[in-house]
């Protein structure tokens, strides 16, 4: 006997139908013979392509005949279920549970889970109890997986026993969020549409997981990559945002700036789906274009070129003349030394005036050691008196000194000349400070005895 021949015949479905339908073997031409040939048929072929040829597209079964074959076809099929049901169930009870799954894949115990959030399904011959918000992540996991711009959709799997997930237990659940009112996440709904057949899936919706594979590519992106590929946007885009880094800028900033058009940039050079190349084309030209017309030197930095280096001072700095002249008597180096004494801003009449004045009195430099101190104080009065009148035109005939800063600070002058002489310092630093104490009452008795200034006429736009 061929067995390949009776394979379906020896099935339940077609034992029910031996039992609904009787049909005398006899004789073949008595009866009714498009039955006959109907009931025989699934002895050869599997009985929804009987029910297909047979029936459905039967041209030379009347629409009567159809009805016929039909009513008996869902008896049988009902019967069958029916059976399979309690198969079924006689299964569940007898498998073994799985007692050591006692915990979420969050280990938060089953117990606080409503039954209708559960789902039992049988797997390697045990139960096995899941949450379903749980199962259903895992299973949207495994479909999106991607290997850095490319998707690589994996079979779903038991994540007790990282066994796959048996191809009923696939229906049971999405059946089950069906009934249930669940959400059922898009990836799965596909894998359902190709009948968890996973090489259909990467044929039928390729476009949709690549652009998965996209977000969580950049998702992941380190910082040097971030880098990268914000270097390769300023260059292919630098008609719309023509920006100069400097060298010394910090990147991470830039980075900071910009990260968030490198999702543009991926959708327009990796995408599958023209309509989202061309939006996401839009979106970064129109977001570079705003970003460099709001920072338009951004990334720049502002050098100061100057090597002045000027040194702080014990005293304050007093403010008046134009800055040129602080450094009229400086070294080859533009630097500005330390001194424990003040610097004072005079002008070129003033400087001439009292080297005249120190010329016409006798004191050169080589008898300057041995002036005394009361002919240097009488000499200062002299030209503190002929400078006061060349200042103050209202009252020319007579100075008064009864300002005590002024007082104390001509003394202070004298003693600093007594100290340089005593000290021996050399004819030419005693005579440029022998200039600059004249100078020092010049400017007490204009009037700019005051330490600081609030308003510098001469402000050049440095910042001392």
């Amino acid at each position: 006997m061929n067995c390949e021949y009776y394979k379906y015949k020896l099935n339940l479905f077609n034992l029910i139908l031996d039992k609904l339908v009787t049909i005398d073997n006899k004789d073949i031409f008595s009866g009714d013979i498009v039955l006959r040939a109907f009931k025989t048929s699934f002895n050869h072929y599997y009985k929804f392509k009987v029910f297909n040829d047979m029936i459905l597209n039967n041209l030379f079964v009347s629409n009567n005949k159809k009805e016929e074959f039909i009513t008996i076809f869902s008896n049988v099929q009902n019967i069958f279920l029916k059976f399979k049901k309690i198969y079924y169930i006689y299964c569940f009870n007898k498998t073994p549970v799985n007692e050591a799954i006692k915990y979420d894949l969050h280990f938060n115990d089953l117990s606080i889970y409503k039954n209708v959030n559960k789902i039992q399904l049988i797997e390697s011959n045990t139960i096995n109890t899941f949450v379903v918000s749980d199962l259903l992540k895992l299973i949207d996991i495994s479909l999106i997986h991607s290997d850095n711009i490319f998707s690589f959709p994996l079979v779903p799997k038991n994540p007790y026993t990282n066994v796959e997930l048996s191809y009923n237990n696939l229906y049971n659940l999405y059946i089950y969020c069906k009934e249930n009112n669940k959400i059922i996440p898009e990836a799965f709904l596909y894998y359902f549409y190709s009948d968890f057949n996973i090489d259909k899936l990467k044929l039928s919706y390729e476009p949709f997981f690549r652009e998965k594979a996209i977000k969580s590519f950049h998702d992941n992106l380190t910082y040097n990559s971030k880098v990268e590929y914000i270097k390769d946007i300023l260059k292919k885009y630098k008609n719309i945002i023509p920006l100069k880094i400097n060298r010394k800028f910090p990147f991470s900033t830039v980075v900071e700036k910009l990260e968030h058009v490198i999702i543009y940039y991926l959708r327009v050079n990796y995408s599958l789906q023209p309509a989202i190349v061309l939006h996401n084309k839009g979106k970064l030209e129109t977001t570079l274009f705003k970003f460099y017309k709001e920072n338009k030197y951004f990334g720049t930095i502002l050098e100061n070129n100057s090597n002045f280096n000027i040194q702080t001072t014990d005293s304050p700095f007093i403010f008046g003349l134009p800055r040129n002249n602080i450094l009229e008597n400086s070294n080859n180096d533009n630097r500005l030394q330390h001194n424990n004494n003040p610097f004072i801003f005079e002008s070129s009449r003033s400087r001439n005036s009292l080297i005249n004045n120190t010329t016409t009195t006798g004191i050169n430099n080589t008898d300057i050691n041995n002036i005394h101190t009361n002919h240097i104080f009488e000499d200062l009065i002299e030209v503190a008196n002929q400078e006061y009148n060349s200042i103050n035109n209202e009252n020319i005939n007579t100075v008064v000194f009864d300002n005590p800063n002024i007082r104390d600070n001509i003394f202070n002058i004298i003693n600093q000349i007594n100290d340089s002489s005593n000290n021996n310092i050399i004819t030419n630093d005693i005579s440029n400070n022998y200039i600059n104490n004249q100078i020092i009452i010049r400017e007490m008795l204009a009037g700019d005895d005051y330490p600081y200034s609030d308003i510098d006429t001469d402000y050049d736009g440095y910042i001392d």
